[in-house]
């Protein structure tokens, strides 16, 4: 690893002065991805509590300004009072009811293509749950891929009116295979979609910030397949906004600051 003071003073500069730039923000996270897997000294911890600050990542900043190891316990006077102011103004962040602080993420893992998973009828069970039927997925199921993203099962619920045969598990089957490669479809729906708080960001950039929240699915009595996604959009302050798709067609797009 670089010298780690005068490495750290460069990538701050960087930093600010770029605007962030995607490029800065991905050389402090593997600023914290080297630090974290290393035995750290004083100043080091220092620079990676400090360093998840700038990134937003509050929460695991305090965590480590509170440890053991902290270096508000150094002996160094220097090391123990920058530690105390940061820690004193990371509390005063996390009192507030509402944050305004971006939270930056590292979306080079985001942008790389995953692999899609490839469901078989056996991994679909059918529960009659009044008034209808919940479609759930067997324990090897864990994740599935939608919009090239990873989702939890926990994340998504289907429904069904009618009891589903085993050509309408298929047809399913199909549609989430096609929900895993979602996205020119959806930043051409973006680009023309009339709503609140869009961005005028729309490139596959913005498409990798995206991060998904919950998914439902209500197949109705036509067998007809109707998906919303709910989204946070992370080039627009984290807003969110549900997409709505009946079968393969996305049919509206609407942002909710709320959310």
């Amino acid at each position: 690893m670089k010298e780690p003071v005068p490495y750290f003073t460069t990538l701050i500069l960087e930093f600010k002065k770029s605007g962030p730039s995607a490029e800065s923000i991905s050389k402090l996270f593997d600023l914290v991805y080297e630090l974290r897997k290393k035995e750290k000294s004083d100043q080091e911890n220092y620079i990676l509590a400090k360093t998840l600050y700038l990134l937003g990542s509050y929460h695991e900043a305090e965590r480590i300004l509170e440890s053991d190891a902290s270096p508000i316990y150094s002996y160094e006077k220097k090391e123990k009072e920058r530690s105390l102011k940061l820690l004193q103004g990371i509390r005063k962040e996390n009192s507030f009811p509402f944050r305004t602080a971006k939270v930056y993420r590292d979306l080079r893992e985001a942008s790389s293509p995953k692999k899609i998973s490839l469901l078989s009828l056996d991994d679909i069970t059918t529960v009659w749950d009044n008034p209808g039927y919940q479609i759930t997925f067997s324990d090897s199921v864990k994740d599935l891929i939608i919009c090239n993203k990873n989702v939890k099962i926990q994340w998504l619920n289907v429904f069904s009116q009618k009891q589903p045969d085993e050509l309408l598990i298929i047809k399913l089957i199909f549609h989430f295979e096609w929900l895993a490669t979602l996205k020119k479809e959806l930043i051409d729906f973006y680009r023309i979609a009339d709503t609140d708080y869009k961005p005028e960001k729309m490139d596959p950039d913005w498409f990798n910030g995206l991060e998904i929240w919950d998914v439902t699915i209500d197949i109705d009595h036509k067998n007809t397949i109707h998906t919303e996604i709910l989204m946070a959009d992370y080039y627009n302050n984290g807003y969110s906004f549900c997409l709505t798709l009946n079968d393969d067609i996305i049919t509206h797009l609407q942002y909710d600051p709320a959310l």
